[in-house]
């Protein structure tokens, strides 16, 4: 779930030169384009299968390039530029494929079991107290994503 302390940790992994964070991929609203809903399960979705095997064979791939929240110059910014998970696509498949790859996305969590399973990768789950997501939702002023 988002606000479950993942920006934290990996903000973390990112101190390492060993590697690469790539920030909510799967983050319908500013990630890869094309997703249906949040929270996807890979297990019932083949996009969502396609766009982690093109993660994992480090392919091109195709993300939001508007975002309903951006003030306008931030929005011409990701229309000319690309948004920061884009940008951080382009990093790690630049400068940084030699790093072994995070896929910092709370919005897989229901796919953790499917993605170990099948995908023989490891995941870390993080558990908030319901109160601290709570707080940190309305911190954020995001009371709109609960309603």
């Amino acid at each position: 779930m988002h606000r479950s302390g993942t920006t934290y940790l990996g903000n973390i992994f990112n101190l390492s030169h060993e590697t690469f964070v790539f920030h909510e991929p799967y983050n319908r609203k500013y990630g890869i384009a094309g997703l249906p809903f949040d929270y996807i399960n890979l297990e019932h979705n083949e996009l969502a299968k396609i766009i982690l095997s093109k993660i994992i064979s480090k392919k091109p791939l195709n993300f939001v390039r508007r975002c309903y929240r951006d003030s306008l110059s931030k929005a011409l910014i990701r229309i000319a530029l690309g948004g920061k998970t884009e940008n951080q696509w382009r990093l790690y498949r630049y400068l940084f494929q030699d790093r072994k790859l995070i896929l910092k996305d709370p919005f897989l969590s229901k796919s953790t079991c499917y993605i170990g399973k099948n995908y023989g990768l490891k995941s870390i789950v993080l558990i908030r107290h319901p109160c601290a997501v709570w707080n940190s939702i309305k911190k954020m002023n995001w009371t709109d994503v609960i309603q």
